[in-house]
């Protein structure tokens, strides 16, 4: 009996320091929040590309110190309404993601990081390496050489008792075309992985499987490319050029009102031509998402 209430006090003791401990992470982690909320500010309107520049550098240290506090990875950072924070469906990791704009009509460029659910802070830093890359839907990547992109959506899949990620991003390309990617995140040896050969094409009689999965499309453009729960499918736009003799000008590429897909199979996300047939009416048309009123809708 004695044996018993001893282990109940000490039982009791534990949950009272980590209550106490949780209390003290949630108000320093608060703390921390109201600077990143003004640094994030003024990474979206600070008036010139060296005052974003500067407050997006400390924003990631203070974000870095943040996530060492104790409990970090359940804080939602909800004010922060400028910054992609996904969760995976697992639990496992979050991923964060935003974009500064440069001076001069050169675009963004993209940062990002991906915090694992540990109790001890493991962190993996992205570093933007996509003017790079030219060959988008053929390279395999680390964080060190991201293909930098801003997230909307993340979805679980698992095939032979291994997990990937697919990635949904917005890229702001130039003054008269956006990107939408389809990336495919893997852990190997515990390190990140973007890029796996799981988009399996298919034209006439010719099928290819590609790492990633991009659409180019006119700026002003409202396009949609993301993953329907319902049908269980990514569902994207069938795009065509505004006039017969733009094709391949993908500055001019609109939606004409058709979707097509791709369908999880056998640890392939394989294509499907036409997601909306007779047999299956009703186009679903949710609406946009509001990532500071502007980029990407589904």
């Amino acid at each position: 009996m004695r044996y018993l209430l001893s282990a109940f006090l000490l039982f009791l003791i534990a949950e009272a320091a980590t209550a106490q401990v949780n209390s003290y992470s949630q108000k320093k982690l608060k703390t921390y929040e109201d600077s990143l909320y003004k640094l994030n500010d003024t990474i979206i309107d600070g008036n010139g590309q060296y005052t974003r520049q500067t407050a997006c550098y400390a924003f990631i240290k203070t974000l870095v110190r943040a996530l060492k506090t104790p409990d970090s990875f359940t804080y939602p950072f909800d004010s922060l309404k400028h910054i992609s924070i996904l969760t995976a469906p697992d639990k496992s990791f979050r991923i964060f993601s935003w974009e500064l704009l440069l001076d001069g009509n050169e675009g963004y460029r993209y940062f990002g990081a991906i915090q694992i659910n540990n109790k001890k802070l493991q962190l993996f830093p992205l570093f933007d390496y996509s003017e790079h890359i030219t060959n988008i839907e053929d390279t395999v990547t680390d964080n060190n050489k991201w293909f930098g992109v801003l997230y909307y959506n993340i979805v679980e899949k698992k095939s032979f008792g291994k997990k990937y990620y697919t990635l949904f991003g917005w890229y702001g390309n130039t003054l008269k075309s956006t990107k939408k990617i389809v990336d495919v995140l893997t852990f190997k040896n515990n390190k990140p992985v973007f890029g796996a050969p799981v988009f399996e094409l298919k034209s006439k009689d010719k099928t290819k499987t590609i790492d990633r999965f991009v659409i180019e499309y006119k700026k002003d453009a409202a396009v949609r490319l993301n993953y329907d729960k319902d049908f269980d499918k990514i569902i994207f736009d069938h795009l065509v050029p505004e006039s017969g003799g733009s094709a391949n000008d993908y500055t001019t590429y609109i939606p004409d009102g058709t979707y097509e897909g791709f369908k999880f199979k056998r640890g392939k996300w394989r294509y499907i031509e036409n997601v909306f047939t007779s047999v299956n009416k009703g186009v679903p048309f949710p609406a946009p998402l509001d990532f500071n009123k502007m980029k990407m809708d589904h």
